[in-house]
């Protein structure tokens, strides 16, 4: 009689697997289109064997669910974060360049080369006629609008690197709560035992994010214990977690590890990129602007403190006040009373000397050393800029080919693949049908059994 019953519970075992295995697909396709979700499979194996009076070997004793496995590759998602890294490291990298670009050679209006190109031109026109009030006022216009177009870009640049020193800290105000966030998993994972998929899905769905911002690593140790590492160092380890500070620089904001007080090496990610453009590209453009400004103000000071007012008296003065691009102004007097430019060399008021040695500046070798002029120092540095967006946007594009691609084989891994899981349903469907059929054929030699007893 028992041995009967045991048929009872090899169908149960059977009912019971399938109907979970049903679960499972049916978890799949509802999850389909979550982003972050993990394709799941139920492992069926058989049920440990019994021997059986007059069996030659070992009988089966049904089926059971081993575990459900998430269909996850730990070394692709390895390549994956790093990768997410690289490509974030060269995408914010581009983005900022052509912002810097944008300012420099901005794609509606004069540049600062066709500004500059005016302003000597209006020395020219000085010195074509310099008794003329309304050419002297003219060329107070164009050089008040050469110092604009100097602030304009000196305030521009220093914006764009402000704005990246705030984007560090909202950044990290983020990974801190990832890493939280992270902890607060590893934890509710140990509560709940066993493979908590869905928990594991949203774990690796934030380390995927944590990943755009600095070069991390995520993997389980010895103990089963999952550990995350910004730049070498442990941030999460099992529940425990460590928040990232700040610490400023002359450049800006940095990444602190809080436990040591060191800065952290970012080598990838957002914050590389903004580490880049603000510490390094930004500081040399602004050096290579301030350069152009005062050698301006030097040089057309240099020679206009040599020659006199249009009363033929006044000397010495200089035409621009200021130092560089942040404050290079033109000599409030001059502005107040244009008279007092000195075009002339000698003190005559038709001598125009010296607002011809001014135009010439504009074709003299006086930057880089001597071997270029104003504009073609600028233009250098246009070409410069273009040279570093062309190939932040070669390597970003390069990096994202690689990454889709590994998008690709995790999908082909990872993802829910509508017509698979409808052939399963059906299967395990079919499968559960035949468990309950075998029921009740075991139940009905039950009842015969019965009445052949009494």
């Amino acid at each position: 009689m028992s041995r009967i019953q045991d048929l009872l519970y090899i169908g149960r075992s059977a009912l019971l697997a399938q109907r979970i295995a049903e679960w499972v697909t049916q978890h799949n396709i509802a999850n389909a289109n979550t982003p972050g979700y993990t394709r799941q499979e139920a492992v069926l194996s058989p049920g440990i064997p019994i021997r059986m009076v007059g069996a030659p070997d070992l009988l089966g004793t049904g089926v059971e669910v081993e575990r459900i496995r998430r269909m996850r590759d730990i070394y692709l998602d390895a390549r994956f974060w790093y990768q997410q890294g690289v490509f974030s490291h060269w995408e914010m990298r581009e983005k900022s360049l052509k912002d810097i670009e944008e300012v420099l050679s901005p794609t509606a209006g004069p540049n600062l080369s066709d500004v500059l190109t005016e302003f000597w031109m209006a020395w020219q026109d000085l010195a074509n006629d310099p008794e003329n009030m309304a050419v002297r006022q003219a060329l107070i216009d164009k050089a008040d609008m050469l110092c604009r177009e100097f602030h304009r870009l000196y305030s521009h640049l220093t914006d764009i690197q402000r704005m990246l020193d705030e984007d560090v800290k909202i950044k990290v105000d983020r990974i801190n709560t990832i890493i939280k966030q992270i902890a607060k998993i590893n934890e509710d994972i140990a509560k709940a035992g066993g493979n908590a998929n869905d928990l594991l899905d949203k774990r690796d769905k934030l380390v995927d994010e944590l990943a755009k911002y600095v070069n991390v690593r995520a993997d389980l140790d010895e103990e089963e214990v999952f550990t995350v590492r910004i730049g070498g160092l442990i941030v999460v380890q099992g529940r425990e977690y460590v928040e990232i500070g700040l610490q400023r620089e002359e450049t800006g904001w940095k990444l602190v590890y809080t436990p040591t007080g060191k800065i952290m090496d970012i080598e990838e990610g957002e914050i590389k990129g903004i580490y880049e453009v603000r510490d390094e590209i930004i500081p040399d453009f602004l050096n290579k602007l301030n350069t152009l400004a005062s050698t301006i103000i030097n040089e057309v000071n240099r020679i206009h403190r040599t020659g006199y007012a249009l009363d033929g008296i006044t000397t010495g003065l200089d035409f621009f006040d200021g130092t560089d691009a942040s404050d290079i102004e033109v000599r409030a007097n001059i502005v107040a009373d244009p008279s007092l430019i000195a075009a002339s060399a000698d003190g005559s008021p038709g001598n125009n000397g010296i607002a011809l040695q001014i135009a010439d500046l504009q074709y003299k070798p006086i930057m880089n050393g001597g071997t270029e002029s104003f504009s073609k120092y600028y233009n250098s540095l246009l070409t410069k800029i273009g040279n570093l967006v062309q190939d932040a946007e070669g390597r970003r594009q390069h990096e994202e080919t690689f990454l889709t691609s590994l998008e690709d084989q995790k999908q082909q891994i990872e993802g829910v693949d509508l017509d698979e899981e409808m052939l399963n349903l059906m299967k395990y469907q079919y499968a559960y049908e035949a468990a309950v059929k075998m029921i009740n054929i075991t139940n009905e030699m039950i009842d015969e059994l019965f009445t052949i007893i009494s």
